[in-house]
């Protein structure tokens, strides 16, 4: 990542036109797409990579880089694209629940909680019973909202059998965010001994 960012993006036009059909080279592109801000060219690599290839990782990326576009538009006064940004990411991702999620997740960081809602439902009924996946991008959702519905469905997480290391890792960091927000919240409500039980 030396020199400057036309360089880079260069090197990496190269190793795709060399290997137009390397799923990590397209990854890789991506992700340094992603680190120079240039989110819009970064989503057009990754919906390049055909729906039976996509992985977990690559659907974060893509749903990371989706939200930053959408949240741009909205804070800058301009929701009708942010909106028209996540409908047509909405037909990108298609029946595939990972990029479903991230599509849903960007819905509620522009604060359309009605548009996030309905996706969630949709991808909870097409996927029946919900993955893992499903349940954890669910309760960043919650998080996000600091819904009183987390804590029940942080327990429901930890109650699920198996969860790979990347998952578990996933629900810890949820959980310890959710423990410090509720000791601050107690240390600012005046009871320390709460917030203390709170981090235990």
């Amino acid at each position: 990542r030396h020199g400057s960012p036309q360089q880079g993006q260069a090197l990496f036009d190269d190793l795709l036109a060399r290997h137009p059909d390397d799923v990590d080279a397209r990854y890789a592109t991506a992700q340094y797409q992603s680190d120079i801000d240039e989110s819009d060219r970064a989503l057009s690599t990754l919906a390049a990579i055909p729906p039976s290839q996509r992985s977990a990782k690559s659907m974060r990326l893509w749903g990371n880089n989706l939200e930053h576009i959408a949240d741009a538009y909205a804070q800058a006064g301009q929701k009708d694209k942010a909106e028209a940004q996540l409908r047509k990411a909405e037909k990108i991702a298609g029946n595939d629940e990972d990029a479903g999620i991230a599509v849903a997740l960007a819905w509620g960081k522009i604060g359309d909680y009605d548009e996030a809602d309905r996706l969630f439902d949709t991808l909870r009924d097409a996927h029946t019973p919900p993955s893992v996946r499903w349940h954890l991008g669910y309760a960043h959702y919650l998080a996000m909202q600091q819904s009183t519905a987390l804590p029940a469905e942080l327990d429901r997480l930890a109650s699920m059998h198996p969860l790979s290391p990347d998952e578990h890792q996933e629900l810890y960091a949820l959980q310890e965010t959710y423990a410090i927000r509720t000791a601050n919240e107690q240390v600012a409500s005046g009871n320390p001994g709460q917030a203390h039980e709170a981090l235990a």
